[in-house]
């Protein structure tokens, strides 16, 4: 029985990291924002994929709120929707069973084929139809494979940004959590997206700290040495 442990922590950790990274990277989220995202702050939409409500972000004092789409993905491992379900039926199967469980759902996933519009992808904003809005989005995982109650802290986003870029064979100490937000302008920027476009996701109110980023993250971008014939 204790062999088994290693293999379901080491999956439960894959299957929240996968969300964390994906929604973070497709939301343009700070590392706060992701920390503190509620279950209910997560819903289903038919059409955009996931809604995604930051309640206060550092660009909103008024805190209206921002909603931010999450859209469904054509590939499985880039699919934010797809990420989430598996994440919520993971906490779902953990809240109801254990250990057990866990491990009995996570074997029976198939991570090739999409489950975003599956009916675990459907319900009352949580994923799973019947879990408590004010829950954690991001819960702390232990070292036998439990999923805790406390929520995941700035820091941990940072932690596990970090050891995903490592094991990417990227250098972590270039990364941290700001890198999700920063690598979705270098990317938008990069595929042509304008400064409004991107301002849509990120929050920002003004073109001026987009250009900042292109600035430092995607220097080439726009520039004219590109037409020099170097």
């Amino acid at each position: 029985m204790t062999g088994r442990f290693p293999l379901l922590t080491t999956s439960l950790t894959a299957v929240q990291d996968a969300a964390l990274l994906v929604l973070g990277f497709a939301g343009a989220f700070r590392r706060a924002e992701l920390a503190g995202l509620d279950v209910g702050d997560v819903r289903a939409h038919p059409s955009d994929g996931l809604h995604v409500m930051v309640r206060a972000a550092k660009n909103d004092p008024g805190r209206a709120g921002q909603v931010k789409a999450v859209p469904y993905g054509t590939e499985v491992a880039t699919c934010g929707p797809c990420a989430w379900a598996r994440w919520r039926g993971v906490v779902a199967a953990a809240d109801a069973g254990g250990r057990v469980a866990v491990l009995s759902t996570v074997r029976a996933d198939d991570p090739a084929s999409h489950v975003c519009r599956s009916p675990a992808a459907d319900g009352d904003g949580d994923g799973d139809g019947d879990g408590d809005p004010a829950e954690p989005a991001f819960r702390k995982l232990d070292k036998t494979g439990r999923v805790l109650p406390g929520r995941l802290s700035g820091p941990a986003v940072t932690a596990i940004v970090q050891r995903r870029a490592a094991a990417a064979g990227y250098d972590p100490t270039r990364l941290g959590g700001h890198s999700l937000r920063a690598g979705f302008v270098t990317a938008a920027v990069t595929a042509g997206a304008d400064a409004h476009a991107i301002m849509r996701q990120t929050g920002h109110r003004t073109p001026a700290m987009i250009e900042v980023y292109t600035r430092h993250h995607a220097p080439l971008e726009a520039n004219a040495v590109t037409r020099l014939g170097l």
